[in-house]
């Protein structure tokens, strides 16, 4: 049931919000270039939902959810903190 205003707009934020996220942390630095490729082939199979399907939406995010973590990983922020502080000591000099 419900108004079809609110209707409408559900179908195309599920088809295009995880890819705009995504394309949002490869513009920022946090995720390579190539975590977009496996998002957006997931969201094109998710819409097949057989048995193949699945293991390559699975595969695909899993690729995604890899990249996520090494992009959002304590041991390169840990690090930037470090470069960080050389360089405002460096200044200070």
């Amino acid at each position: 049931m419900g108004l079809p205003c609110f209707r409408l707009p559900r179908p195309i934020g599920l088809a295009l919000a995880l890819q705009l996220a995504t394309l949002a942390l490869c513009r920022s630095g946090i995720v390579r270039w190539w975590a977009v490729v496996p998002v957006v082939v997931a969201t094109f199979i998710g819409y097949a939902v057989t048995s193949p399907g699945c293991l390559a939406f699975t595969a695909c995010f899993t690729v995604f959810s890899v990249a996520l973590a090494r992009g959002t990983g304590e041991p390169r922020l840990a690090g930037e903190r470090r470069q960080a502080g050389r360089s405002s000591a460096s200044t200070m000099r």
